[in-house]
This record gives C-alpha cells, sequence and structure tokens, in this order.
C-alpha cells in the first residue's frame, strides 16, 4: 500500500515537472499551501467512523454541504 502512494507521488513530480502552463503551477502552489497536510494518520473506532457516516448522511439530507463549484471558489481554483 505503501509503495502505491509513493508511486503516486512520483508521478505527479514528473507530472509538475513537464509542467509548461505558469497558470496552472500557480494554481497548485496556491492549493498546496492552503491545505493542512498531516503526516500522521489518526486511527478511529469502527463505531466512530459509522458515526461520522451517519453524520455525514445528516448534514446531506438537510442539505449542509458545499457543492463542487462552491469548494473551489473558496479554494480560489
Amino acid at each position: 500500500m505503501e509503495t502505491d502512494i509513493n508511486i503516486r507521488k512520483i508521478n505527479l513530480v514528473k507530472k509538475v515537472l513537464e509542467l509548461k502552463d505558469e497558470f496552472f503551477l500557480e494554481k497548485i502552489e496556491k492549493l498546496l499551501s492552503k491545505s493542512k497536510v498531516s503526516e500522521s494518520v489518526e486511527r478511529i473506532s469502527h463505531k466512530d467512523y459509522v458515526d461520522k457516516i451517519n453524520e455525514a448522511e445528516k448534514d446531506f439530507e438537510n442539505n449542509n454541504f458545499f457543492s463542487s463549484k462552491e469548494l473551489l471558489k473558496e479554494l480560489d481554483l
């Protein structure tokens, strides 16, 4: 599994190195500067996982979510 993510990282770096569009590169930089990357992954119990799913479903039913357009606007993409 860890190998898969390493391969994806390498492929992403290759694509970034091949970029010729400065506008796109700026967008990537903005996205990375806004993201909060954490090296550690917090494990949660099965119950907490199910609770999060149930909460997400309630949010969806109550129209408490962002559309993809709203998210892109928020990320300034």
